[in-house]
């Protein structure tokens, strides 16, 4: 029966108008109609908007006049939290859309091999005395052959390249995200739907096309190494013929 009496209440209340209300925050609002009463509190329209007035910030009368149920109103609460969060990444994901980005920001993946597990085995042990070799015969020695000695000389400096130059690429990756990320900052929010930073959308444009230069500098690096790799393996297979 109360939660019945409480029902027919809210719903009488709609076009109810009052001169003034004042919160217990000590906030007055005046001119008040209320629109409408739900679990968290009253919608009312004043002399300067709208607002949503919770029932923790209302008189008394008010609270039992319409059976406030604190647990009720934060459960409703969580729920209108969790849809707004919904919205707001479904709006977002719309305009990043529409902008040529993808859903959600990302990295450019690191490329990592799988690894593979193999059984250990176990040797047993014997009591043969251990022997070392000298560090030279370990390594196989420098070929005498200039042409194979300078693109020896070349893959290594080209290797430094590349390990100087990832780290810029990632750097622009980087900045791009923090760019895309500030553009879409706000959107879908309780406030409304702001429109997207176009400044920040296309100073994040400009920092992914850096990476992306760096990185196909890389990728052409990368082809000149194998091919002088497989040079050397020629020069090497043709002298072991003589």
């Amino acid at each position: 029966m109360r939660l019945a009496k409480a029902a027919a209440e809210r719903e009488s209340a709609k076009g109810e108008k009052h001169a003034a209300l004042t919160t217990s925050r000590g906030r007055t609002y005046k001119k008040v109609v209320i629109k409408g009463v739900d679990e968290v509190g009253v919608k009312i329209t004043h002399e300067y908007g709208t607002a949503r007035i919770k029932f923790s910030e209302l008189p008394e009368e008010f609270q039992a006049r319409f059976g406030y149920d604190p647990s009720r109103a934060k459960d409703l609460l969580e729920r209108e939290k969790n849809l707004e969060s919904a919205r707001a990444r479904a709006s977002i994901a719309a305009l990043r859309a529409n902008a040529g980005l993808p859903a959600t920001t990302a990295t450019r993946p690191t490329a990592t091999k799988p690894k593979t597990t193999r059984p250990k085995t176990t040797k047993p042990k014997t009591t043969k005395p251990k022997t070392t070799k000298p560090v030279e015969a370990a390594a196989a020695p420098p070929s005498d052959n200039a042409e194979v000695q300078a693109m020896v000389a070349k893959i290594a400096e080209l290797e430094q390249f590349i390990a100087k130059r990832r780290p810029e690429a990632e750097a622009f990756q980087e900045k791009a995200s923090d760019s895309e990320d500030q553009a879409f900052k706000g959107i879908g929010g309780a406030g409304g739907d702001p429109k997207v930073n176009q400044k920040k959308l296309k100073e994040a444009k400009d920092w992914r096309d850096k990476a992306d230069a760096v990185y196909a500098e890389i990728s052409t690096t990368r082809v000149e190494m194998g091919q002088l790799r497989r040079k050397i393996k020629t020069i090497e297979r043709n002298s072991k013929k003589k």
